[in-house]
C-alpha cells in the first residue's frame, strides 16, 4: 500500500511538471476576430494542451495576435478579456465565465450611469434656472426644446421635479423602458417627491406670463402662410411655445421617463391634467448621458468636447493623444466595404461601386467570417506589426458602427486609432509588458447584445433566396435576437442582403411584435386569422411580457377613439414624425400607466385584420443605389415621388434616383390591435411579402390601380403637409405657388 502511494505521488508530480511545462511553451498564432472557442480550438492543436470553453463565453469573439509567448501568459490574458477564469480538472483546462462577475459588471455600469445623471442634472439645472435675459431669449429657450435642450418654464419645471427622483432609478432604465412618476402614484408608477405642487405653480405663473407677453408682442400682425405653417407644426411638436394660457394649477402631473434608442440619453417629459383628466400641457427634455452613435466627430476619427461622457468612466480623463502618424493597414475587403457605404451615402454616383462576388460570399456567411474581421481587425494587426506588441482582445459588437465605414477611415492612423480606443467609450484598453489587452468597456452588456451570427447567416440567405424574407424569415429571426438596430454586427449584411429589412415603411420594423408572432403557436395563429380574438389573459409568460413592452414601454402608442372626432385623413408629413417626436395627448387615457392603472387588464385581448396589398422593388443595374432600396409600398414611393418633385427638397431630390423600372409582388398587411379598455387600443401592423422569381419587370405606368390610388392619395397629403415650413431649408427654392 506505502508503495502504490508513492508510486501515485510521483505520478501526479510527473504530471503537475508535465503541466507546467506545457504551459511555459512558446507559442505564435493570429485570430482575426474568431469565437473564443474557435481560438481554442486551434491554440490546442498547437500547444498539445487539453482546452474547452463554456457556453458562458462561446460567443465572445476574440482578435489574437502574438508572437513567441509561453501559452499559459496567452491562456491566462484570454481568460482576463473575457471575463472568464479556467476551472481545471486534472490535465484539462475549460475557460468559463467568472463567478459572479456579470452582477459586479451590472453594478458598475449602474453607478457610471448614475454618477454621469447626477453631473447632468447638476449642470443642466444651472442652465434651466437662469433668467432669460428678453422675450426674444426666452422664445429661443422653448424652441431649443424640439432639439433636447433647455426650454424656458417647462424646462426649468422638469428639471426641478427629476431632482426630485432618485437618479439610481433614472440611471437604471433600460433601452425600450419608460417609467412613469407621480405624485399620487398607481400600481404601475412610482412616487414623486418634494415640492411638487410649489414647482407646478411656479411653472404655471411663468408660462401665463410668457404667453401674455407672446400675444402682446404678436398683436395686429399679419402673419405669412409660411409663418401659419410653422406656427402651426411647432403648436403640435414644441409645446414649450403652446400660446394658450393655463386655467389654475392641475390636479394631476406625470414626470414620465424613457431611454433614448441610439443615444442612450434619457428623455424626459412631463404632463399635467386638469381636475376632468383632460391634458393641459406637455413637454419634453433630455438629459444627455451617453454619446450618440451618430457622433459624427468622434466616427471620423476625432471627439467631440460638447458630448458629455460618464465621469466614472475612462473616458472623463482626456486621453493621451498618441502622435504615431503610421497609416493603419486596411485589407482590399475591408476597404472595398468602406468604399461602397461612401458610395451610397453619395447616392446616385454608387453605381460604379459593386462588391465582387468573392467578398459577397464571405459576407453572406458572418458565422464563419465575422463582421468584426474587417476594419476594426485590420486596425489592430497594423498596431501589433508597428508596435511590436502581443494583443488579445476581446471585440465588442459597439466597436462596429457603419457610419465608420461611410465617413471612411481608410487614412486613419495608428496614433489615432490609438487615442480614440483609449478613450473607454466601447472598449477598455491595458498596456504593460509587451502586452496589449482589450475588454468590453461594459462586458455585462456586451455579451447581453452580441449578435447570433448563425441565426443572421440563416437569415439574409433566406432573403437571398427569396428575393424578399418572409414574415415567417422575420419571426425566426427576432426570436434569436434583439432588433438590429441596436446591434450593429449585422447592420452591413443585412443592407447589403436584406435592403429595408430594418425598416417597415416610414418607421422601423416593430422587433417586439416580431417576436410576438414567432411566439404564437399555430393554434393561436389559425385562431386570429378565422377572426377570433386571443386574450391576453390566456397567454403564456413570454408571450405576456412582450405584450407588457408592446402597451407599457417606451414606443408604446395607445390610440383613443375620442367621441365625435373625425376620421382620420392622410396627415403626410405628420404621420411620419408624430410618432417619434412628440405624441399629440389629449387626456390621460392615452397613458398606459393611468388608464391601465393595475397592468394588463384581464378582459384585454387582441385580434387581427388581414388585408391584400402589393410592393415593388425597383429595378437597376447590380451594386447601383436603387437596386438596393428594397422592398417599397406605396407610401415610400410616394415620398419619392414627392422629393424629388417639391423644389424645397431639391438637394435631396438630386440625391434619390429616378425610379422607372419595378417588379411587383404580393404583400399581406397584418394589422393588430390590442384592446385595452373601452375606445383604448394599440395598434402594430406586420407584412408579409412574396415575390415569384419570375415576375417580369414593368415601368412605374403599369402600377396595379388600387396600389397607384393610394400612392397618390399619400402624395397629394405630402404636398398639403405644414412640413416642411421653410422655403429653401432642403437646399431648394421657394415652391411654386399651387
Amino acid at each position: 500500500m506505502k508503495r502504490l502511494t508513492t508510486s501515485l505521488l510521483l505520478f501526479l508530480g510527473f504530471a503537475i511538471s508535465l503541466t507546467a511545462q506545457d504551459l511555459d511553451q512558446k507559442v505564435s498564432y493570429q485570430a482575426v476576430a474568431q469565437p473564443v472557442s474557435r481560438a481554442l480550438l486551434d491554440v490546442e492543436k498547437l500547444t498539445h494542451l487539453k482546452i474547452a470553453s463554456t457556453p458562458s463565453v462561446d460567443r465572445e469573439i476574440v482578435f489574437i495576435d502574438v508572437r513567441d509567448v509561453k501559452a499559459g501568459d496567452l491562456l491566462d490574458r484570454l481568460a482576463i478579456v473575457c471575463s472568464g477564469e479556467w476551472k481545471v480538472e486534472g490535465d484539462k483546462r475549460t475557460l468559463i465565465r467568472k463567478s459572479g462577475i456579470d452582477a459586479k459588471a451590472r453594478s458598475r455600469e449602474l453607478q457610471m450611469r448614475t454618477e454621469a445623471v447626477r453631473a447632468e442634472l447638476k449642470k443642466i439645472t444651472i442652465q434651466t434656472t437662469e433668467k432669460p435675459k428678453d422675450l426674444k431669449d426666452q422664445a429661443k429657450k422653448a424652441a431649443s426644446a424640439v432639439f433636447g435642450g433647455p426650454q424656458g418654464a417647462m424646462g426649468r419645471a422638469i428639471i426641478l421635479l427629476a431632482n426630485q427622483v432618485d437618479p439610481r432609478i433614472l440611471a437604471a432604465i433600460e433601452r425600450h423602458e419608460r417609467v412613469v412618476f407621480a405624485a399620487n402614484p398607481t400600481r404601475m408608477q412610482k412616487p414623486l417627491g418634494g415640492p411638487t405642487d410649489s414647482i407646478l405653480a411656479n411653472f404655471v405663473r411663468e408660462h401665463n406670463e410668457f404667453v401674455a407677453q407672446m400675444r402682446t408682442a404678436e398683436e395686429g400682425k399679419e402673419k405669412t402662410e409660411d409663418e401659419k405653417k410653422m406656427e402651426e407644426f411647432m403648436a403640435r411638436f414644441a409645446p414649450g411655445l403652446n400660446k394658450t394660457p393655463l386655467n389654475g394649477n392641475p390636479s394631476k402631473a406625470l414626470l414620465i421617463a424613457s431611454r433614448e434608442r441610439f443615444s442612450g440619453s434619457i428623455q424626459l417629459e412631463l404632463r399635467l391634467f386638469d381636475d376632468k383628466g383632460l391634458t393641459m400641457i406637455s413637454g419634453v427634455q433630455s438629459l444627455a448621458i451617453d454619446p450618440s452613435p451618430f457622433d459624427f466627430a468622434a466616427l471620423a476619427g476625432g471627439s467631440d468636447p460638447t458630448v458629455p461622457v460618464d465621469p466614472a468612466s475612462p473616458a472623463a480623463k482626456k486621453p493621451d493623444t498618441d502622435p504615431d502618424p503610421t497609416p493603419l493597414e486596411f485589407s482590399a475587403d475591408s476597404l472595398a466595404i468602406s468604399k461602397r457605404f461612401r458610395s451610397m451615402a453619395n447616392g446616385p454616383g454608387s453605381d460604379a461601386t459593386i462588391l465582387s462576388d468573392a467578398l459577397l460570399a464571405k459576407l453572406i456567411r458572418p458565422d464563419l467570417i465575422d463582421p468584426l474581421a474587417y476594419g476594426t481587425s485590420d486596425a489592430l494587426g497594423t498596431v501589433a506589426k508597428t508596435r511590436k506588441l502581443n494583443i488579445v482582445a476581446d471585440l465588442p459588437d459597439s466597436l462596429l458602427n457603419p457610419m465608420r465605414a461611410i465617413l471612411g477611415r481608410e487614412k486613419s492612423t495608428v496614433g489615432g486609432f490609438l487615442t480614440d480606443l483609449r478613450a473607454g467609450k466601447e472598449a477598455s484598453v491595458t498596456l504593460a509588458d509587451g502586452w496589449m489587452m482589450i475588454a468590453p468597456a461594459k462586458p455585462e452588456e456586451s455579451t447581453r447584445l452580441r449578435l447570433d451570427r448563425v441565426a443572421l447567416a440563416k437569415f439574409i440567405g433566406a432573403a437571398q433566396a427569396k428575393e424578399v424574407p418572409s414574415l415567417d424569415d422575420f419571426a425566426e429571426f427576432a426570436a434569436k435576437t434583439e432588433d438590429p438596430l441596436d446591434m450593429p454586427a449585422g447592420e452591413v449584411a443585412l443592407m447589403i442582403f436584406a435592403p429595408g429589412a430594418l425598416s417597415q415603411g416610414f418607421t422601423e420594423r416593430n422587433w417586439d411584435m416580431l417576436k410576438l408572432y414567432g411566439l404564437l403557436g399555430q393554434s393561436q395563429r389559425q385562431a386570429l386569422f378565422s377572426g377570433a380574438k386571443l386574450p391576453l389573459a390566456g397567454l403564456i409568460p413570454g408571450q405576456t411580457a412582450i405584450v407588457q413592452r408592446l402597451t407599457f414601454g417606451a414606443d408604446a402608442h395607445l390610440i383613443v377613439d375620442h367621441p365625435g372626432s373625425k376620421p382620420k385623413e392622410e396627415q403626410g408629413f405628420m404621420d411620419l414624425i408624430a410618432g417619434s417626436m412628440f405624441r399629440d395627448s389629449k387626456d390621460y387615457r392615452d397613458e398606459p400607466t393611468e388608464i391601465m392603472p393595475n397592468g394588463l387588464p384581464a378582459e384585454g385581448y387582441f385580434d387581427l385584420k388581414v388585408s391584400p396589398d402589393h410592393f415593388v422593388i425597383p429595378q437597376g443595374k447590380k451594386g447601383s443605389l436603387i437596386s438596393s432600396m428594397g422592398a417599397l409600398g406605396s407610401a415610400e414611393l410616394a415620398m419619392i415621388s414627392y422629393i424629388r418633385e417639391e423644389p424645397a427638397f431639391k438637394m435631396a431630390g438630386e440625391w434619390i434616383p429616378a425610379i422607372e423600372k419595378v417588379r411587383i409582388g404580393d404583400r399581406s398587411e397584418l394589422a393588430f390591435t390590442f384592446h385595452l379598455a373601452p375606445a383604448v387600443t394599440v395598434k402594430q401592423t406586420l407584412v408579409d411579402d412574396r415575390i415569384d422569381k419570375n415576375a417580369t419587370t414593368t415601368d412605374m405606368e403599369h402600377l396595379p390601380e388600387d396600389f397607384r390610388a393610394k400612392m397618390v392619395k399619400r402624395l397629394e397629403a405630402f404636398k398639403k403637409s405644414p412640413f416642411p415650413f421653410l422655403p429653401g431649408m432642403f437646399g431648394g427654392g421657394a415652391p411654386p405657388p399651387r
